[in-house]
């Protein structure tokens, strides 16, 4: 993971970029170190980049966060649930 502008930029295996992409999942669970919780605090993104394990990040789409919900903590990392928005057409944010 890591943050640039107002964008947290994630990259999902093929099985759950396919649902997330579609909106049956529209949330991806991350383990996030104190520095990146820290970013997140001090910057606060609004949108959330997702892209593809397997492509070299040639293949990603855009949504807006809804969410962002710690679950919990254990040996200096944070385990987060980022929530968005799914959008009902596909954007000029998704490429492909």
């Amino acid at each position: 993971m890591k943050i640039e502008d107002n964008f947290i930029i994630v990259r999902s295996l093929p099985y759950f970029y396919a649902k997330e992409k579609r909106g049956v999942k529209p949330n991806t669970v991350r383990l996030l170190t104190e520095e990146e919780m820290s970013q997140i605090r001090y910057r606060k993104p609004h949108k959330i980049r997702v892209g593809l394990t397997t492509d070299s990040g040639k293949s990603f789409f855009e949504r807006t966060i809804m969410d962002l919900t710690v679950l919990g903590s254990f040996l200096g990392l944070t385990l987060v649930d980022i929530s968005w928005q799914h959008a009902e057409k596909r954007s000029a944010e998704e490429v492909e």
